[in-house]
């Protein structure tokens, strides 16, 4: 080679070099600058540089192909494409379809300055759950917060509140999921707030789940042991998650509540729920929170501090083993409403191998007020999604339920629901049946007879209308009886059992007193109640209720018209004196 040839390739080379050794400088000197910067960085914010974000030049639109997810901010893979407002739109731009993807940049509001206020909160613990010890390992934890066009401040409230509270050696990240929220301040001003968060996840469903469907879709993202699902208006009390964790570590089957107090939505005034408490559900399927008596060989002191054993948990706040959640089949994918939700997954945690309680060492507090998250679906969603309770769950006891939700048990019949796989499911967990369920877990719940002629609506013959009770507060300490219009939907059912009571409404709780003339409808009492005043008998000749304690017989008041009151009159054979139980459903249909 000639020598003019070889030099030339050294100068070629040597070039080269110089060129990749000022590229490792650079490099060396662009990290030390890094490091440098981020290594005192602001508590809560993220441990690494913050991804690349494309400056938004006048009149220039940062667009991706619609259907795609809008990251929180654009990386230099991600930048599809960029052309002036206005600008020449042929060629391949002109054949996809493309949506604006960042909003243009804003300052911090009022609202995300103050979403870590701390609400001036009581303790409501009692003195034996302060200073508790716990495990030295425990599980870590996902906190799983689905919502939709929830004020942003709220959510915030709510995020920060977790943050501020669980311990960071538990909580392994938090999940918020987006279930098509329509406010664009959700969609701009949430992402960029949350891209701040260490440890936080905005994930934004592909389409409308409801919040069951949608918690089950946060549990198929989510890597903690263990899961807390809450409501996105929930404040958590300092020392609430590990209790939790506590009872979980023991049993991987376990469920658990905390306590749920309140915060009223105009006052802002924070109540401590009282103690004990558990969640049960009625015969129309309704779940509700109730105060149950003392516990049986428990003093005040452990009873304070000790889990209570709950036949239902409302879902506002649960915590459940990831691979037990699993393994249960998450929540009914198809089922949309809340409520019935909460029926169908406590059912089959007790049935299926786990069970629940609530524990008073963990208090959590919820915002009173309506929530666009949980608005109810139309009344038809409603009971389809009850039948689907019935039908998977409830076995020969389901006509309890459709003899006080006709019209539950009219959707039935134009179109059952497919319950194969909740078939299946109870096969491969080997469930047990109800029975089991009312003799072992929720002894308490009555369980109605509906005995043919003794069962139905309370129809009186000379009003030409049923028993009832005036629509408001619930009658805790008792509502005068009056007869209305009959209904035919199972609302006003009625029965006469074996000891005597008329019990009364969708979750037969009710019974038909008497003190002095006036009749009431009262919750019904085993011990209490002044002898007989809860007793009655069926005279079916001449369809006469005596009451047992003054042997007076039950009359319809026609006098004004409309809503009348009923009393207690010397027998006769008066037509106000004759009443019928109307069965709405024929027993042969069940």
């Amino acid at each position: 080679m000639r020598p003019c040839v070889r030099a030339a390739r050294r100068r070629a080379l040597s070039l080269w070099a110089l060129l990749l050794g000022l590229a490792a400088l650079s490099l060396t000197l662009t990290d030390l600058f890094t490091q440098r910067r981020y290594r005192h960085r602001p508590e809560g914010t993220p441990a690494a540089p913050p991804p690349l974000r494309f400056a938004r030049p006048p009149g220039v639109e940062l667009m991706v192909e619609r259907g795609e997810e809008a990251p929180d901010s654009l990386l230099e893979e991600q930048l599809l494409s960029v052309r002036p407002s206005g600008g020449d739109t042929h060629g391949a731009l002109k054949k996809r379809s493309y949506k604006l993807l960042l909003p243009p940049e804003r300052p911090v509001t009022r609202a995300e300055q103050g979403a870590r206020t701390e609400r001036e909160s009581r303790e409501s613990r009692a003195p034996g759950c302060l200073g508790g010890q716990y495990s030295e390992v425990l599980p870590s934890v996902s906190v799983i917060i689905c919502f939709r066009d929830e004020p942003l401040p709220s959510l915030l409230r709510t995020v920060h509140s977790v943050l501020d509270t669980a311990p960071g050696q538990h909580l392994k990240e938090l999940l918020l999921l987006d279930d098509q929220s329509r406010d664009e301040e959700l969609k701009g001003a949430l992402s960029q707030h949350v891209s701040r968060l260490k440890g936080v996840r905005l994930i934004r469903t592909p389409l409308r789940m409801g919040p069951g469907r949608c918690r089950s879709l946060g549990a198929s993202r989510a890597s903690g042991d263990v899961l807390v699902m809450m409501g996105p208006r929930c404040e958590c009390h300092p020392g609430w998650l590990e209790p939790l964790l506590e009872r979980l570590a023991q049993d991987r089957t376990r469920v658990a509540s905390p306590v749920l107090d309140v915060i009223d939505p105009q006052t802002q005034q924070y109540s401590a729920s009282p103690w004990p408490l558990r969640g049960v559900w009625d015969w129309s399927l309704d779940f509700h929170w109730e105060h149950p008596p003392a516990a049986v060989g428990q003093g005040e002191e452990d009873r304070d501090i000790l889990p209570l054993v709950s036949p239902a948990l409302g879902g506002e706040v649960l915590a459940v083993d990831r691979l037990f959640f699993d393994r249960l089949g998450a929540y009914d994918p198809g089922a949309v409403a809340w409520g019935p939700q909460q029926v169908e997954l406590s059912l089959r945690v007790w049935l299926c191998g786990g069970s629940l309680e609530v524990v008073p060492c963990s208090r959590v507090a919820l915002r009173g007020g309506p929530s666009p998250t949980y608005d109810p679906p139309d009344p038809e969603q409603l009971q389809r999604d009850r039948v689907r309770v019935a039908e998977a769950w409830m076995g020969p006891y389901k006509s309890r339920f459709y003899n006080r939700d006709t019209l539950a048990h009219f959707i039935r019949q134009a179109r059952a629901p497919n319950m194969t796989e909740r078939v299946q499911l109870q096969r491969a967990l080997g469930c047990r049946d109800l029975s089991w369920y009312l003799s072992s877990v929720a002894p308490e719940l009555y369980v109605p007879r509906d005995r043919p002629g003794l069962s139905g609506e309370l129809y009186n013959v000379g009003s030409g209308s049923c028993m009832d009770y005036p629509r408001g507060a619930a009658p805790v300490q008792g509502r005068a009886a009056v007869t209305v219009p009959c209904s035919g939907t199972g609302a006003q059912h009625c029965e006469l059992n074996s000891a005597g009571e008329l019990r009364w409404g969708p979750g037969a709780d009710l019974c038909l007193g008497a003190l002095t003339d006036r009749v009431l409808l009262t919750p019904c009492s085993r011990e209490g109640a002044p002898p007989g005043s809860q007793r009655w008998s069926y005279r079916e000749t001449s369809g006469q209720l005596v009451h047992s304690a003054s042997q007076l017989c039950l009359q319809a008041e026609v006098d004004p018209p409309g809503v009348r009151g009923v009393a207690l009159r010397p027998c006769s054979h008066l037509p106000v004196q004759q009443w019928s139980f109307e069965q709405l459903l024929d027993p042969g249909e069940e």
